[in-house]
């Protein structure tokens, strides 16, 4: 149960991304970029491979030149869960257990 509560306190980092304008980006950029990561690891080609790594960067770079505020929030919520990963024992477990999950 502690680890539950400690994943949603994680998660609360997040609470300045849970805007619908933002979550729909957010959800559109990661399933574009997706697209890419599938074409990059299935491609056979280094020329592919490149290509598609380039499309995936330039759909980064565009997302931050169109939504700079969003782009600020996540890194701003990145660098609290990094800071918790790094100085409290139980978020880096919860963050531990929750990545097992996906996994």
């Amino acid at each position: 149960i502690q680890n539950i509560f400690d994943i949603v306190k994680l998660l609360g980092h997040f609470a300045r991304l849970w805007e619908i304008g933002k979550i729909y980006r957010l959800t559109s950029l990661a399933r574009k970029i997706k697209a890419k990561a599938d074409i990059i690891s299935s491609a056979k080609d280094s020329g592919t491979k490149a290509d598609s790594a380039m499309e995936a960067l330039d759909l980064v770079l565009e997302y931050k030149r169109e939504n700079p505020k969003d782009f600020e929030d996540i890194f701003a919520a990145l660098e609290n869960i990094s800071q918790d990963y790094k100085n409290d024992p139980s978020k880096r477990q919860a963050i531990k257990d929750l990545l097992g999950k996906i996994g």
